[in-house]
């Protein structure tokens, strides 16, 4: 009787925790995914950046543009590398949540 509850609720608990473990390990994965993801636009952001900035070096020696217009485009390279530090901690972030929720569903 109340031995028999006891381990059928015991069942229902290992599967909702089980359960739980699952969804977290999911979400964990798919949020590290989204920062590699990330990484990796960042960094196609950070080359076509730095491009348009040696472009407008050029055309500044060339004398076809301003240094603020330079300048702008340098900004835009120290824009493009906050981004792509951004997601590489984003994306060390997220590894290291889903190596929590690794390591507690062992616990």
């Amino acid at each position: 009787g109340q031995r028999r509850a006891q381990r059928t609720q015991a069942v229902e608990n290992r599967k909702r925790i089980e359960q739980r473990i699952n969804v977290d390990v999911g979400k964990a994965y798919r949020k590290l995914e989204q920062y590699r993801m990330l990484m990796d636009v960042a960094k196609e952001a950070l080359a076509f950046q730095r491009e348009n900035m040696r472009l407008s070096a050029d055309r500044l020696k060339a004398g076809v543009i301003t240094n603020a217009r330079h300048d702008e485009s340098v900004a835009a390279v120290r824009k493009a590398e906050s981004d792509e530090l951004q997601a590489q901690l984003g994306y060390r972030l997220a590894q290291a949540e889903l190596e929590h929720v690794l390591g507690s569903s062992g616990d």
